[in-house]
């Protein structure tokens, strides 16, 4: 149940952002539009009347420059078009003998281009041409009222010529298009005005749905962050008490070491000690045989047992002829098998003294990795021991060339 209303939830959550964009884009493209309409209007007016003026439409065209001049009147090239339409309109009117209306043109041409030579001529040409067709009208009207009424209305056929105040009064009103215009920019920057306060509704309105959002995502951070900090404690304070332990077994099985080293010197006999030679130099052997083992489980199990008769046999050794007990050991250091110097670190560590952690130091240039690793794990450990039975300055000297191993060969670290 709480699964399907948090997804009906995150469904009515995109729904809104999903309408909110599209609001938003549309408002701002269509506000953009009608600002970009409004500000380039004359040139939409100027280049409206040209495509007009192209498909014939004369009376759509004169519209529209004149449309432009009332927003800009120092447009030049609407001025020359409109005169340009208004005299080829003027000369089709002509060509059909419609002077009426080639008289309205030409007489916008004449307020726009008083001085144009062409809307002169054409001018005389259509006064010609208006009085001859105006006598024809006036002749054909009084010949009709002498049919159907009497002979005697010459006088009235005589005093007709007044459709001239009538065409002189048709000319199409320049002013109509400005007013239109006006209207048209007043409504244009209160729709703007309306789209600006809708998008600044919409810009708050979204603020706080962000503002809100943000403010539980924060929260869910924060509670996200404490969680991983309180387990991240607890995983420090279990390896904190891992370490602890062993430690306290290392500092135990060394100093039963120790103890054990005292107790066997006390108790072993020549004979033991030429023994131990016998037994040393088989466990060497085996040592080296060990390489040949190819499973590796057998080979750790066969190591360990090698590592623990070399080491009673060097303690041994070491009870009766401490100098040929080291010798032994320092052989082992310098052997060219890398197998046989890890062996010798682990049987350095089961016995310490003074002289056995002077060859630990002297093999940390040893060229093998994993022997030069279980060399300076063996020197750390010993180093945060402090045991009684290790004298300072071995101690001084193996933390001073601890933190020199550790510039040059933190990798290993």
């Amino acid at each position: 149940m709480k699964k399907e209303k948090s997804a009906i939830k995150r469904l009515c959550d995109y729904a809104i952002k999903c309408f909110l964009f599209f609001s938003l884009t549309h408002l701002l493209t269509y506000s953009l539009t009608h600002c970009l309409y409004a500000q380039t209007n004359p040139e939409v007016y100027f280049n409206s009347g040209i495509d007009k003026y192209v498909k014939g439409d004369y009376d759509g065209a004169v519209a529209l420059f004149e449309q432009t001049l009332s927003e800009k009147p120092d447009h030049q090239k609407a001025r020359n078009f409109l005169v340009k339409v208004l005299i080829e309109a003027t000369e089709k009117q002509i060509m059909m003998s419609n002077f009426s209306k080639a008289k309205i043109y030409i007489d916008k041409a004449k307020i726009v281009a008083p001085d144009n030579e062409r809307v002169n001529e054409l001018q005389k040409v259509i006064s010609g041409g208006y009085e001859k067709s105006l006598k024809d009208f006036s002749k054909k009207e009084v010949q009709k009222q002498k049919t159907v009424v009497s002979p005697e209305p010459k006088a009235s056929a005589i005093k007709k010529p007044e459709p001239k105040k009538s065409v002189a009064a048709v000319p199409v009103v320049v002013g109509e298009p400005a007013l239109s215009s006006e209207y048209e920019s007043k409504s244009g920057w209160i729709f703007i005005l309306l789209s600006v306060v809708f998008i600044i509704i919409v810009f708050i309105l979204i603020f706080l749905w962000i503002k809100k959002k943000n403010t539980e995502s924060t929260k869910k951070m924060e509670e996200f962050k404490n969680q991983i900090r309180s387990e991240e404690e607890k995983k420090y304070k279990r390896e904190l008490e891992k370490i602890k332990l062993e430690k306290e077994k290392i500092r135990k099985e060394l100093a039963e070491n120790i103890k054990i080293q005292i107790a066997e010197k006390k108790a072993i006999t020549d004979a033991d000690a030429e023994r131990a030679h016998q037994q040393l130099a088989s466990a060497i052997e085996e040592d080296k045989l060990l390489d040949t083992i190819t499973d590796g489980i057998k080979s750790d199990e066969y190591s360990r047992e090698i590592i623990q008769k070399m080491t009673i046999s060097i303690r041994t050794i070491m009870n009766v002829n401490k100098n040929d007990a080291l010798n032994n050991i320092k052989r082992l250091s310098k052997s060219e098998n890398s197998r046989l110097r890890y062996d010798c670190i682990k049987i350095i560590e089961n016995i310490l003294t003074s002289e056995t952690l002077k060859i630990l130091l002297d093999m940390l240039d040893d060229s093998d990795s994993e022997v030069k690793r279980a060399i300076i794990m063996l020197i750390n450990n010993i180093s945060k021991l402090h045991l009684p039975e290790i004298p300072a300055n071995i101690l001084i000297d193996m933390q001073k060339r601890l933190a020199e191993e550790k510039l040059k060969n933190g990798w290993i670290i």
